[in-house]
């Protein structure tokens, strides 16, 4: 097992430890806790979630279970066997739909494809309201569990 877990509680924001894990077919199980919707995310019976937990103590006794269980633990490394993380460096992506898709030319080129610009556009009026309202939280699960 690897704990995955986050310094900061963010939605949609991962740790990269997590994602580590699917590099060269890391043989280890994440331990994941942090802000995202892991479940919504990412292939279930690849990971371990504490929201799924009331208190360490469950998640300890889950974990000493399972570890003790080899076709569970191997069935949970073949499923996250069939899954890889590519890094792509947003700039990079952008760049690339930028130069794939004719998306700026008044002109239409014929031979590049070209997509509702409507499509790929918002307008914030505040971006770092946007970025930072209500994204960021105190952790919800565990909550005095380790203070006892």
């Amino acid at each position: 097992f690897l704990l995955a877990f986050e310094n900061s509680f963010c939605q949609d924001y991962v740790t990269e430890k997590f994602f580590r894990t699917f590099m060269d077919d890391f043989p280890v199980i994440p331990v994941v806790r942090g802000g995202t919707d892991y479940q919504r995310y990412f292939p279930q019976g690849t990971f371990v979630d504490t929201l799924d937990f009331r208190n360490p103590k469950e998640l300890a006794a889950y974990l000493k279970k399972i570890s003790k269980d080899h076709r569970k633990v191997a069935t949970m490394l073949e499923a996250k066997s069939r899954y890889q993380f590519v890094a792509i460096h947003r700039h990079c992506q952008m760049c690339y739909l930028l130069h794939k898709y004719n998306i700026t030319s008044s002109g239409i080129d014929p031979s590049v494809p070209t997509l509702d610009r409507t499509a790929l556009t918002k307008t914030y009026t505040d971006v770092f309201r946007w970025l930072s309202q209500d994204k960021c939280y105190p952790p919800r699960d565990f909550t005095g569990a380790l203070e006892k």
